[in-house]
């Protein structure tokens, strides 16, 4: 049976450590690599997320991480980091580029990251399981260089509906709600989806959480 991680509140960045701190212990007992990072509707603050995941994994945990731009509908990691959009995933898994011309090199205390390339690569879904799960792997070891994480941030359900098919590929899945906006009944349609896609739902992530009384009271 699969381990999960329990609902965590990310409203600032210093409770990411404990996100990160979580997914090594999971790493100890299954085989956690590849995560992809997704939500049911666009404008959660997914990316926020995955990008400040990717660096506490960096600092707090001291890994090697790997951030892919999986999401074909709004790639935003190369304006975000300053880097060329080019090539990147999308040229790679289309076979127009290798693993090593499409990895940028981290930032201190970052991680590298994979831009999204081509935008006329069109929905990544459209790529078999087996193909994106040895492409995944190839990334993973790089001229004998190993990631100890890769961190992708994915697209939400509704920019690309079909993700719960290849969700299987990857050894986890976080989910990012929007506290107060993303209806449970939509969660628990979404998370379902997936579940039936045989993918792995490891956790689930309250974004922008709003406390309406002291925070310390909360229990």
């Amino acid at each position: 049976m699969k381990t999960r991680l329990s609902p965590l509140d990310v409203a600032n960045c210093m409770q990411l450590g404990i996100v990160a701190t979580n997914l090594i212990k999971l790493r100890q007992v299954q085989s956690l690599k590849t995560i992809i990072i997704t939500s049911c509707s666009p404008g959660e603050g997914k990316t926020s997320v995955a990008i400040q995941l990717a660096k506490a994994a960096v600092t707090e945990a001291q890994l090697r991480v790997l951030m892919i731009d999986f999401n074909p509908s709004n790639p935003e990691l190369a304006s975000l980091f300053d880097i060329s959009s080019t090539p990147g995933i999308s040229d790679y898994l289309g076979g127009h580029a290798t693993a090593e011309e499409v990895i940028k090199p981290a930032s201190p205390g970052g991680p590298d990251i994979v831009p999204y390339g081509d935008i006329r690569g069109g929905l990544l879904s459209r790529y078999a399981p087996p193909q994106l799960k040895e492409k995944m792997a190839a990334l993973g070891s790089v001229n004998g260089s190993h990631y100890d994480l890769i961190i992708l941030d994915g697209p939400s359900s509704f920019q690309e509906p079909d993700l719960a098919l290849t969700g299987s590929v990857f050894d986890g899945i976080i989910l990012v709600i929007e506290c107060e906006r993303t209806r449970w009944e939509v969660v628990r349609h979404y998370q379902k989806i997936l579940l039936d896609g045989k993918a792995s739902l490891i956790g689930t992530v309250l974004n922008r959480r709003k406390y309406y009384i002291p925070r310390g009271l909360y229990v």
